[in-house]
């Protein structure tokens, strides 16, 4: 399955954990995510999902908080306040009437039943439709089941031989590429992407001219910094 809120023939510009650039806020929080749902110059978010000790799906980039803690050896109740739950995301979603794309990162194994299951339960109750979400990970045993479920899904790849990315392509709905580390200079390689430029989302590009010319090209780009710089004129 292929998302569908790609608009036009511009690349979508996806918030990194939120909008947080410029605002004081912590990163992977309702408060990021509303500010970025509030943005008309972004067209989804990304945030990272992970497992707590009493199997409640919250966000949170890292394995361990601040103070050492593991996440999956700490209930949900034990947890900073400012950490959310998927269903408080979604929640969050449904008030602000949100219909942008949304990339869900799962962090660790056995996340992605646990996932499905909920949005599988409460799509109508949110509003949500299965093309409206983007299930990617580093761990990619874990998203290969998407097939079966009606969820587009995407690899993500950080160092990765030349050879693996026409395969990846080819039995994926989506790549997901540092920008940095893609062999861009191989002529192979830059038409191949190209061809499939809206397929591919490159992490993580925070300068407004790469941005803006990954954008023109199609791709789609997951940003730290952007449009949320006050700085920042993207048109």
């Amino acid at each position: 399955m292929l998302i569908d809120c790609v608009i036009g023939k511009r690349g979508m510009l996806i918030a990194h954990r939120g909008a947080v650039a410029n605002s004081g806020l912590r990163e992977n929080t309702l408060e990021a995510f509303a500010r970025a749902m509030r943005n008309a110059k972004c067209d989804g978010i990304e945030f990272d999902l992970r497992l707590t000790s009493d199997d409640e799906i919250v966000i949170h980039h890292d394995r361990r908080l601040k103070d050492g803690r593991c996440i999956d050896k700490t209930t949900y109740k034990e947890l900073p306040a400012y950490i959310p739950t998927l269903a408080q995301v979604l929640d969050l979603c449904t008030s602000m009437g949100y219909r942008g794309m949304l990339n869900l990162e799962l962090k660790e194994y056995n996340l992605y039943d646990r996932t499905t299951e909920i949005l599988r339960h409460r799509y109508i109750e949110w509003g949500l439709v299965p093309s409206q979400l983007l299930i990617t990970s580093f761990l990619h045993a874990e998203i290969i089941q998407t097939d079966s479920t009606g969820h587009a899904c995407g690899w993500i790849m950080e160092c990765f031989p030349v050879c693996v990315i026409e395969q990846l392509i080819v039995h994926n709905d989506y790549i997901v590429l540092k920008d940095e580390f893609v062999p861009w200079h191989l002529e192979q390689v830059r038409e191949l992407l190209l061809r499939n430029a809206s397929r591919t989302f490159l992490f993580t590009v925070n300068d407004i001219q790469r941005v803006d010319e990954l954008r023109d090209k199609g791709f789609n780009v997951i940003s730290d910094q952007l449009p949320f710089n006050a700085d920042a004129s993207f048109v």
